[in-house]
C-alpha cells in the first residue's frame, strides 16, 4: 500500500471512528505479538506450529495429563509476564478514555489491554489473572 493510500485509508478510518455513536475494538493475537508474545497460527512462528493441540491444549488431555500441558504452557505464560503493553493496547485505552470507543473485544488471554488502561475489556477466551480448579471449581486469584 502506497503511503498516500496509508494516510487515506487512516483519514477514512478517523472520520468513521469520530462520527459513530458506539464503537469497539476487536482485537487478537497480532496485537501482542511486539510485546513479544507469539501468536498461536501462524504458519512458521505460531505456537501450534510447534506442538499438536489437541494433544497439550485440549480439555481431555488435560484432564488426562495436566503436567505435560503445564510443562508446554510454562514458556508462554513467562513471556505473558513477561511483556508490557505496547502502542496497540495503549492506544485502545486512549480512545476508550476520550470516549472514542465503548471498549474491546479481544481474543488474547494476556491481559494486555487492562494492563494498558483499558476499562472495558471482554476477553474471548479467558484470561490469566485467576484460576478454577476442574475438580471442585474453586477459584483462585
Amino acid at each position: 500500500m502506497s503511503e498516500t493510500n496509508l494516510r487515506q485509508h487512516t483519514r477514512q478510518a478517523a472520520d468513521l471512528l469520530l462520527n459513530s455513536e458506539h464503537a469497539v475494538a476487536l482485537t487478537g493475537a497480532g496485537c501482542s505479538s511486539p510485546s513479544g508474545i507469539p501468536d498461536f497460527r501462524s504458519s512458521t512462528s505460531g505456537i501450534w506450529s510447534e506442538v499438536d493441540p489437541i494433544e497439550v491444549g485440549s480439555f481431555p488431555s488435560f484432564r488426562y495429563d495436566a503436567d505435560k500441558f503445564y510443562r508446554w504452557f510454562r514458556q508462554l505464560a513467562e513471556k505473558i509476564w513477561a511483556a508490557e503493553p505496547n502502542a496497540a493496547h495503549l492506544a485502545p485505552a486512549a480512545m476508550e478514555n476520550a470516549n472514542l470507543l465503548e471498549g474491546i473485544v479481544t481474543q488474547n488471554v494476556d491481559g494486555l489491554h487492562p494492563r494498558a488502561g483499558s476499562m472495558n475489556v471482554n476477553e474471548l477466551h479467558g484470561h490469566l489473572r485467576e484460576a478454577v480448579c476442574v475438580d471442585c471449581y474453586r477459584g483462585a486469584t
